[in-house]
């Protein structure tokens, strides 16, 4: 089997008349005039999507090198990814398409240009964290119960002002609900997506699926001021290879706890322990903290030592991952000099 694939409709009418399978990248909507003239010919979406995101930034920053974490932005070439996938799903002769691109990576940062150096086109990071795109194609590729809320809620001083707030999900109907209070039940649109309106008060914002009379929730909290820093492994044996083992450290702020109550710090993985915690009063406090993270010898690493600053990690819940470290295994962890100067 034989293809190619381009960004051009119906053009080379040469090949196009000898390929068994035609690939398009882009041009989304000169597929129904390709199939209309071919109509025994599968098309397959080679190149599809090009949507520009942020994870985790909600307003455009030229400065920063930002572009906002929903699927609203793609250059005049590509399309969002609701657009392209609303084109090919109803379509038997279209097989589907492959995403521009599974990863953020080095190199192409449109729609910018230097010193920005990083794409914007990834479903995910280029730590592999999800970006709110990935829920979509997640609700819609996927037989998995699937229902997230963005973006994040945490606006001060904006108590009030209206925040438009997504829900992705393959739920027939999501009720959306604020401290308690409902907002209103949707009917979801088969690949699509429902949005509100809502005043921003902190509180939770809680979303409520019904799919086949089956219902599941999902939610989105305000937080504190973080003051709290873990370092958590994945497991407690590792290799010599410096492959093996993953440390994730994470801040997180503690609204109240209870006596003689035992919390897991961790994402519950068997084995699993707390290399270092450290409590602060204040958001301050813990910003000026660093540690100083040494390796295990015999490692074949430039520095077996490196710094970490407690400023360079965000709020996030108790039991979020949080942010990975090192893959090599620790020796041990100590409080940086004062006079460390990184």
């Amino acid at each position: 089997t034989s293809t190619y694939a381009a960004d051009l409709p119906n053009t080379f009418q040469g090949v196009n008349e000898v390929i068994p399978v035609r690939g398009f990248n882009y041009r989304e909507y000169a597929v129904a005039d390709y199939h209309r003239d071919h109509p025994l010919q599968p098309i397959l979406g080679t190149e599809m999507g090009s949507t520009v995101t942020t994870r985790g930034i909600y307003e455009k920053d030229s400065v920063k090198g930002y572009v906002p974490d929903q699927d609203i932005t793609a250059p005049w070439w590509a399309s969002t990814a609701e657009t392209w996938w609303k084109l090919c799903a109803p379509n038997d002769f279209w097989l589907g398409g492959f995403i521009w691109t599974g990863f953020d990576y080095r190199g192409e940062p449109t729609p910018y240009s230097w010193p920005n150096i990083n794409s914007h086109f990834g479903v995910m990071d280029v730590c592999g964290f999800p970006k709110n795109i990935y829920y979509y194609y997640q609700s819609w590729w996927t037989n998995k119960d699937v229902l997230h809320i963005s973006p994040h809620w945490n606006w001060p001083g904006k108590e009030g002002r209206p925040v438009e707030v997504w829900v992705n999900s393959n739920a027939q109907s999501v009720e959306l609900f604020l401290n308690g209070k409902s907002l209103g039940k949707k009917a979801m649109p088969v690949n699509g997506h429902l949005k509100w309106m809502v005043p921003y008060k902190p509180g939770t914002l809680k979303a409520v699926g019904t799919k086949n009379g089956k219902r599941f929730e999902t939610k989105q909290e305000t937080t504190g001021a973080a003051y709290q820093l873990v370092l958590t492994p994945d497991k407690t044996t590792v290799t010599s290879d410096g492959k093996d083992g993953t440390v994730m450290a994470k801040r997180f702020t503690v609204g109240g706890t209870t006596r003689d109550k035992e919390y897991d710090l961790t994402k519950g993985t068997p084995g699993s322990k707390v290399l270092y915690f450290k409590w602060h009063s204040t958001n301050e406090e813990s910003s000026a903290q660093m540690l100083m993270i040494h390796m295990k010898s015999g490692l074949r690493l430039r520095n077996l030592t490196r710094p970490l600053h407690f400023a360079e990690f965000g709020i996030k819940s108790r039991g979020s991952l949080g942010n990975i470290v090192t893959k090599h295994p620790i020796e041990k962890i100590l409080l940086a000099p004062k006079d460390f100067t990184p």
